[in-house]
C-alpha cells in the first residue's frame, strides 16, 4: 500500500511536525517533574498542603490530551515511514512510552487524591515516586531526540530527497490520495529477512541517542534513586550522631513498656509507652532550648507527639525534657515519651527531627533527620532466679547494669537503739515491727538515677511473706534516722512478718523481679 500525499506532507514539514511534538512533550516533561516532586516531597515529609483540588493541579486533563496527541502524531508518522521502509522504531517507543505515561498519570492522580484525604503507606509512596522519576528521566531523552529532529536533524539519513523525486509532487496534487491495495507476500518475506539489517541500520543512525538512553537506564536512574534513598532521604540508625547548624543529635536508645519504674502497670489497653533517650549537643554560639514540636515519632502514616506529663514514671530511663537550657558546647541527655498503638510496635518506627522549614511557592517544605528505632521491649514480666542470704544479687538484666547487693543477715525486733553524741536514741515503728538489714551495695558507675541503698529500696523494694497459709505483700518503708551513722538499714514491716513461714525481699525493677530469700 502506498499513501502518496500524506507522506509528501510529512517530508515537506518534517521539522515543523517534530517541533510541534517537542512543544507538547515539553509540557508533559514539566508535569512529569511536578508529579515526581510531589511524591518525593511526600516521602520526605509525610505531609501535603491542600490547595483546592490537589490532584487536578498536578495532573490536569490537558496532560492526558497532550499525551494522546503525541501518541497520535507518532502513530501517523510510524505508519507513513513503514510504507517506505524508513526507520520507525523511535516512534514505536514513543507510542508505548506515552501510552504507559497516560496510565501512570491516571494512577498517580487517584493516589494524590487518596493522599490528600487519608494519607498513604510510605512504602507505596516510595514506589510511585521511583516510577515517576523513571518516567521523568526517560522523557528527557525523548525530548532531546525530538529537538534534534526539529532543528538539527540530518534529513539525508531518511533519503527523503529520493522520495520527493520519485513522487513527482506538485501543488495540484495536494488533495489527491492514491491507494494501491493487496498483499505482497514476497515483500513480506523480504521484510522479515531484513529485520536484522533494519535494527543494525537503526542503531548506526541513532547510536548516540541509544547510548544516552542506556546511560540513563543503567547509570543516571539508579544513581538518582540511590541518592534519593540513601543520601537525601537517608534514615540513620540508633546511636548515630548527626550534626545540624545548631545542634548535634543522637537517638541513643529506645524502649517500649506499659510499666513504670516500679513495675506498676500504667496502661491496660491497646497502647504502650515509647521512651526515647536522645543526646543533644549545642554547637551554636548561643544558649538554646528545644522545641518539642520538632521531635516526633512516625509509624507508617501516623505521627505521634511527645508527652511531658509522664517523666516521673520513667526516671530510670533518664531525665525528661521540659524547658531546660543547653549551654554553648554543652551536651545533655534527655528522654522523650510517646504513647503509640500496640499494633504499630512490630512496624518500622521512625524518630524524626525537623531541622528547618522552607517556603516555596506558598508551600511549606520541611526538612527532617530520621532515625530508625529498635526499641527494647519491657512488657513481659520476668522472674530472675532467687538467691539466698549472703549471696550476691546482680541486676545485670535490668537498666541497673552491674549494680549489685549482698544481704548477709537480717533481724526483726520491736525497736533498735543507737548512740549519737553520747545520747541513746531508739528506732521504732508505730505500725508494726522493725527489720534491720546488714548489707553491701554497689551502684554501677553508669547508673545516675539511684543515689544509695536507701533510695534503691524505696524505689524498688517489696517484702513478700507467707503467714498462716496466705501470701502478703508490703512495700518497703525506710525508717532509718537521718542522724544514724551505722552500717545497717532499718525498715518498717508488719507485726506478722516475725512469725511468717517464709520471707522474701523482692526488688521489682520495671518488668523484672529479683528475689532475695531471707527465710
Amino acid at each position: 500500500m502506498i499513501i502518496r500525499k500524506p507522506y509528501a506532507f510529512l517530508i515537506k514539514n518534517f521539522k515543523l511536525i517534530h517541533f510541534f511534538m517537542f512543544i507538547l512533550t515539553s509540557y508533559l516533561l514539566f508535569k512529569a517533574n511536578r508529579i515526581f516532586s510531589f511524591f518525593n516531597e511526600y516521602v520526605s515529609t509525610r505531609q501535603v498542603i491542600s490547595i483546592g483540588n490537589l490532584a487536578d493541579s498536578y495532573i490536569p486533563n490537558i496532560l492526558i490530551i497532550f499525551s494522546l496527541l503525541v501518541i497520535l502524531f507518532s502513530i501517523i508518522i510510524a505508519i507513513l515511514l513503514k510504507q517506505k521502509d524508513k526507520p520507525k522504531l523511535l516512534y514505536i517507543w514513543i507510542i508505548v512510552f506515552y501510552f504507559s505515561f497516560v496510565i501512570f498519570s491516571i494512577i498517580s492522580k487517584i493516589n494524590i487524591s487518596i493522599i490528600e484525604l487519608e494519607g498513604m503507606d510510605p512504602q507505596k509512596a516510595r514506589i510511585i515516586r521511583d516510577v515517576s522519576l523513571i518516567f521523568y528521566l526517560v522523557q528527557i531523552v525523548f525530548e532531546a531526540m525530538l529537538l534534534v529532529r526539529a532543528i538539527g536533524f540530518d534529513i539525508k539519513k531518511f533519503h527523503f530527497g529520493e522520495d520527493l523525486q520519485s513522487l513527482n509532487i506538485d501543488i495540484s496534487d495536494n488533495e489527491e490520495v492514491e491507494l494501491t491495495t493487496g498483499v505482497d507476500t514476497d515483500k513480506l518475506v523480504r521484510k522479515l529477512k531484513m529485520k536484522g539489517e533494519d535494527l543494525k541500520v537503526f542503531f548506526l543512525e541513532n547510536k548516540l541517542i541509544i547510548i544516552l538512553i542506556f546511560s540513563f537506564i543503567l547509570v543516571v536512574i539508579p544513581s538518582t534513586i540511590i541518592f534519593s534513598n540513601t543520601i537525601k532521604n537517608k534514615i540513620y540508625s540508633e546511636n548515630q550522631t548527626i550534626n545540624t547548624s545548631v545542634i548535634s543529635i543522637n537517638a541513643e536508645e529506645s524502649y517500649i513498656t506499659k510499666y513504670d519504674y516500679k513495675g506498676k502497670k500504667l496502661l491496660t489497653g491497646d497502647s504502650s509507652y515509647l521512651i526515647l533517650k536522645i543526646r543533644i549537643k549545642n554547637i551554636s554560639e548561643n544558649d538554646i532550648s528545644l522545641d518539642l514540636n520538632k521531635y516526633k515519632i512516625e509509624i507508617d502514616n501516623i505521627i505521634y507527639n511527645t508527652n511531658i506529663t509522664l517523666y516521673d514514671s520513667f526516671m530510670d530511663f533518664g531525665n525528661g525534657y521540659i524547658s531546660q537550657k543547653i549551654l554553648k558546647d554543652e551536651s545533655k541527655e534527655f528522654i522523650l515519651v510517646f504513647i503509640i498503638n500496640d499494633k504499630d510496635i512490630e512496624k518500622d518506627i521512625i524518630f524524626r527531627y525537623n531541622t528547618s522549614i522552607v517556603y516555596k511557592n506558598s508551600e511549606a517544605k520541611p526538612s527532617y533527620i530520621r532515625f530508625k528505632l529498635n526499641p527494647i521491649l519491657f512488657n513481659d514480666i520476668e522472674d530472675i532466679d532467687e538467691v539466698l542470704l549472703d549471696q550476691t544479687l546482680i541486676f545485670s538484666d535490668s537498666l541497673l547494669n552491674q549494680t549489685n547487693i549482698n544481704i548477709d543477715s537480717y533481724e526483726i525486733s520491736n525497736k533498735y537503739s543507737y548512740e549519737i553524741s553520747g545520747n541513746t536514741k531508739y528506732i521504732t515503728n508505730n505500725l508494726g515491727k522493725v527489720m534491720r538489714l546488714s548489707y553491701k551495695f554497689n551502684i554501677d558507675d553508669n547508673v545516675e538515677f539511684i543515689s544509695d541503698f536507701s533510695d534503691f529500696i524505696n524505689r524498688y523494694g517489696l517484702i513478700v511473706y507467707e503467714y498462716e497459709g496466705k501470701e502478703y505483700k508490703i512495700y518497703v518503708r525506710n525508717i532509718t534516722p537521718n542522724d544514724y551513722d551505722g552500717s545497717y538499714v532499718f525498715l518498717s514491716i508488719d507485726d506478722n512478718v516475725s512469725n511468717a513461714t517464709s520471707i522474701k525481699f523482692v526488688f521489682k525493677i520495671r518488668n523484672i523481679n529479683y528475689t532475695y530469700v531471707l527465710k
